[in-house]
């Protein structure tokens, strides 16, 4: 009895291991000049209302993975640091179909920050652990 409950039990693990249903959906992201974009983040989002399905972030090779992904209509947005965000067009995922997205290139971004001053002040009067500092550069007397 225990030898037909532990094989039911095994067949059943099984099969949970191929009802996995959905697709996955890859593919690779690169600067103009071909080098590839790591961490860059890239979501899809479903069609019908910019609403986040999955998100991923590039590896070293600047390749993504979305697995699982269900049948639907989608749309892939790519950010990274010192580059400008890309779309893609709508794509449809079909059922148990792997989909491979060509490769994306995202153009540097053209924004410069402005020159940054830092300054420091030290305060007026310090408390420290075994003394009181009064700064008399920065009182008015």
């Amino acid at each position: 009895m225990k030898l037909i409950f532990t094989f039911v039990v095994l067949l059943l693990f099984a099969f949970t291991g191929f009802s996995q249903n959905g697709t996955s959906v890859k593919g690779t992201i690169q600067d103009k000049s071909g080098k590839p974009i790591e961490a860059a983040t890239v979501t899809i989002l479903q069609a019908k209302d910019s609403s986040l399905y999955k998100a991923a972030v590039s590896d070293r090779l600047g390749e993504y993975l979305f697995e699982k992904v269900k049948p639907g209509k989608y749309f892939i947005k790519f950010s990274s640091v010192a580059h400008t965000p890309f779309v893609t067009a709508v794509f449809e995922v079909k059922e148990s179909e792997a989909l491979n997205i060509p490769a994306t290139t995202l153009a540097a971004s053209e924004k410069k920050l402005k020159d940054v001053i830092v300054t420091a002040q030290k305060p007026m009067i310090e408390v420290k652990a075994d003394r009181t500092v009064f700064n008399v550069e920065n009182s008015i007397n």
